[in-house]
């Protein structure tokens, strides 16, 4: 889980312009794998 967060959180920017929507996905990549421990 955190390898997979880790790999989306390098690629997600360069597809999304609208900068509160980076962050606010970006701010729930962080917290996923607190909160799914696998």
């Amino acid at each position: 889980m955190p390898l997979a967060c880790g790999l989306i959180l390098m690629i997600f920017p360069y597809f999304i312009s609208n900068t509160y929507l980076l962050v606010g996905i970006g701010s729930a990549l962080v917290a996923l794998p607190y909160f799914i421990r696998s």
